[in-house]
């Protein structure tokens, strides 16, 4: 986004809290020169040809062709679609091919194309697509679920999950009750922060009378796509 005043800002502010693991220290201690290459990439790319820019687009490596989506933004995107075609269809990564298919969606592109989703080709037009994320739905299921999780840092990280979630599943909708997907983004998000004394799973849904194995089903989707996004 080119944000690089505020990822400094970031950068400072991961510094100066504990970390958990040396993992996490070492991926801390690398993060300014990861900002500074950033920003000189983005410096470079401003004066890049339509060329050069559509050769980027041809890459397998998602740290290539995600910028290289972002500037097309900006140009003709006719001038890019069987490069963006060709994304959608073979991208390795399926979160890779989704924002390729969001930002034809972002344009109102009125035409038929293929797209590769979790290994179905299916035939979209993305004018006809509605944009995630837009809408009282989304805004209501936050509202829910930030009043149930009190915890802040519980409740922010599983709305992060849940929009990885719905990217990966693009443009498929979401037809999930919104008690199993709370306890099912609760689980998650406090096992990935490590929160201790929590209430068991089994415990939750039964005070809730809904189905710990259904909840358990979803839980197990929801980190296949974390994982492979």
């Amino acid at each position: 986004l080119n944000n690089f005043d505020e990822a400094y800002e970031e950068v400072k502010y991961y510094e100066n809290l504990p970390y958990v693991s040396q993992q996490v220290e070492e991926i801390i201690r690398d993060l300014p020169k990861l900002v500074r290459e950033e920003e000189k990439k983005s410096l470079s790319n401003r004066e890049l040809s339509n060329d050069a820019l559509k050769e980027r687009l041809k890459s397998n490596d998602e740290t290539v062709v995600l910028p290289a989506l972002d500037m097309v933004r900006g140009r003709d995107i006719n001038m890019f679609l069987p490069d963006i075609q060709r994304i959608m269809l073979s991208f390795p990564k399926q979160s890779i091919r989704s924002f390729a298919l969001l930002l034809l969606v972002q344009k109102k592109i009125d035409q038929e194309l293929s797209f590769n989703h979790i290994g179905k080709a299916i035939k979209i037009n993305p004018s006809k697509l509605e944009p995630p994320f837009i809408g009282d739905e989304f805004n209501e299921f936050v509202r829910s679920m930030q009043n149930e999780i009190k915890d802040p840092a519980v409740s922010d990280d599983a709305i992060q999950i849940l929009s990885s979630y719905i990217i990966y599943m693009y443009p498929e909708k979401l037809e999930i009750k919104y008690p199993l997907l709370i306890e099912a983004l609760r689980t998650i998000s406090e096992d990935y922060l490590q929160i201790e004394n929590k209430m068991p799973l089994s415990v939750r849904c039964e005070s809730k009378g809904i189905n710990e194995k259904e909840v358990l089903e979803l839980i197990q989707r929801i980190k296949e796509s974390i994982n492979n996004f």
